[in-house]
């Protein structure tokens, strides 16, 4: 099955990155053999850049320059803050207030902190009859973040910070709750799900956003929660 393709044009491509995948290999997984990257040349049957990189775990929109050009364009977009990310995602507990996150967040290396800045906005809520820990139910909340910064980890990290970690974020979640999320509902990687990019296109100078879907093991979730119809992720359902 090929990657689905979300934009794409004589400059570069928007796909939707499953979760589970590495966008490329690194130092700490040279040995994986399957990449985004390398899965996304294939199909389109040319080399390609990636201009940043989800999460192995992370869900959605994902961009590839077509050129070097290109490539370095997109590096200083990003760099000046110019291209705007929503993500969606599941958080443990209930988050009522929308808060603006400053917060340093570690490195990949773990030795020191950078600033990190993320807006995070309740959705939703949810409490299901499923226990976990010493509580009889358990509580939820549907987010949307929109990281201002691009840290290492940086959505989870601040909900972490918050109390409210995501659910399946094995590294910075509650283990308890990444328990049920893989008995009741089969999630395997953490909840979180890179919604939505917007740019001026670096060569027409017209403003877009791209889309994708969520992806199917957030189906049970979103109607086990009563979520789906929320108006804020209407544009992202698929299923």
């Amino acid at each position: 099955m090929g990657v689905e393709i979300c934009y794409s044009d004589a400059y570069f491509v928007v796909v939707n990155k499953p979760a589970g995948i590495l966008v490329h290999k690194t130092n700490m997984a040279i040995d994986e053999k399957v990449t985004l990257m390398q899965r996304v040349a294939d199909q389109l049957g040319r080399k390609v850049y990636p201009v940043h990189r989800l999460d192995k775990g992370t869900s959605g929109v994902n961009i590839f320059s077509l050129d070097a050009r290109t490539s370095e364009m997109f590096r200083r977009m990003f760099v000046e803050k110019r291209i705007g990310k929503i993500y969606f995602a599941v958080c443990r507990g209930w988050l009522t207030d929308e808060v603006l996150v400053e917060y340093p967040v570690k490195t990949s290396t773990l030795a020191t902190r950078v600033a990190a800045v993320t807006r995070i906005i309740p959705l939703a809520t949810a409490e299901i009859d499923v226990p976990v820990g010493p509580y009889e139910k358990s509580r939820y909340t549907l987010i949307q973040a929109e990281p201002h910064t691009g840290r290492w980890h940086q959505i989870r990290q601040h909900c972490s910070h918050l109390r409210h970690p995501i659910a399946g974020d094995k590294r910075h979640g509650d283990y308890r709750h990444n328990a049920m999320f893989s008995t009741q509902f089969s999630v395997t990687n953490v909840m979180l799900h890179a919604g939505a990019v917007t740019f001026e296109h670096p060569y027409q100078l017209r403003r877009i956003t791209v889309n994708a879907a969520f992806p199917a093991h957030w189906r049970l979730v979103l109607d086990t929660m009563g979520w789906k119809q929320h108006p804020a992720i209407a544009p992202f359902i698929s299923f």
